[in-house]
């Protein structure tokens, strides 16, 4: 553990990289690039699409309850991970 120049505790792994540390809820989302937070919007919108076509499509499809039960549990997991990659 060091603190560096901003006098933030950083952490390295064992290939000496170094991850500053934060307190949840804290200003993190600052700190994340640009690029990165626009890849996660737009994973995030293409989410959404694809769960509103599964959503509309589910009751033309002819494939057993269980399925599309499994398949509704997996897009769930999906946002939620998406939900959590965004967060500060």
């Amino acid at each position: 553990m060091d603190v560096d120049t901003s006098q933030h505790l950083v952490v390295r792994d064992v290939s000496l990289q170094g991850s500053r540390l934060a307190l949840p809820g804290s200003a993190a989302q600052e700190n994340m690039p640009a690029e990165i937070r626009q890849q996660l919007e737009a994973l995030d919108d293409e989410w959404h699409q694809q769960h509103n076509r599964f959503s509309e499509q589910q009751k033309c499809l002819f494939i057993p309850v269980e399925w599309l039960g499994r398949i509704e549990a997996s897009l769930q997991d999906v946002g939620a991970q998406i939900k959590q990659a965004k967060q500060p």
